[in-house]
């Protein structure tokens, strides 16, 4: 995998159009900004409906800036779910499940949190940013980008 690319508006663009690092970078980009609020969601003043807000509005777009064009495999998928689930468990905490302290199962946090996950999101944001593609004009370039064809026979094999 070669790296050599460069940042563009904030995406990182590598020579053969690899995604995973682009992904790993926003993963960082936001467990950065995660450590910062940390303070916050740990706070006990805090209620959990302002600490999701701190969620939806501060961590997520980080992690989702560009993710329109993204093609994610299971391995990024996962990757991002697993963020996800950390920040989750610091914001609904531990339960006590027959006197012992234990921390909640996915599903769990997934029924407190009542939004679809960021893997959903992301799907979502892409057929948002195909439908506004295909409202544009026929002479704009992503919309020719995306309509066209290439040209000439694709080799064997």
């Amino acid at each position: 995998m070669a790296l050599i690319g460069s940042s563009h508006l904030g995406s990182l663009v590598t020579v053969d159009n690899e995604i995973s690092s682009e992904i790993n970078r926003r993963i960082t980009s936001a467990n950065k900004c995660y450590y910062g609020l940390l303070p916050y969601l740990r706070s006990k003043i805090l209620s959990r409906i302002l600490k999701i807000l701190i969620y939806k509005t501060l961590l997520r777009p980080i992690l989702t800036y560009g993710a329109e064009c993204w093609v994610l495999s299971k391995k990024d998928e996962n990757s991002l779910l697993i963020f996800e689930r950390k920040v989750l468990r610091r914001v609904f905490g531990a339960m006590q499940d027959n006197g012992f302290w234990r921390i909640r199962y996915n599903h769990e946090l997934y029924e407190l949190f009542k939004e679809p996950n960021v893997v959903k999101t992301i799907k979502l944001l892409r057929m948002q940013w195909a439908g506004h593609v295909q409202s544009m004009e026929g002479t704009r370039a992503p919309k020719r980008l995306m309509q066209g064809t290439l040209e000439g026979r694709r080799s064997r094999g």
